[in-house]
């Protein structure tokens, strides 16, 4: 929901266009709900959405590798 007021803001008011962007209204909407949640359930939250982040790093690093040999070649 704060993405969506943010973008909606940035929109309506010229002096905050800034927080239209919506890469920025997302860091900010997940910065306000981080703060807003208990430490318990922040904790929760960081351990299960970077259970897998290495594994995606690794094949999108992997994926450009042979890539970059196709178009080099």
């Amino acid at each position: 929901m704060t993405p969506c007021i943010l973008a909606g803001l940035g929109l309506i008011i010229p002096a905050i266009s800034y927080f239209s962007t919506i890469s920025v209204a997302l860091y900010y909407g997940l910065m306000i709900a981080m703060m807003t949640v208990e430490k318990e359930a922040r904790q929760i939250g960081i351990h299960e959405g970077t259970k897998y982040t290495g594994l995606i790093v690794l094949d999108l690093s992997g994926a450009g590798a042979p890539g970059e040999v196709i178009v080099a070649g």
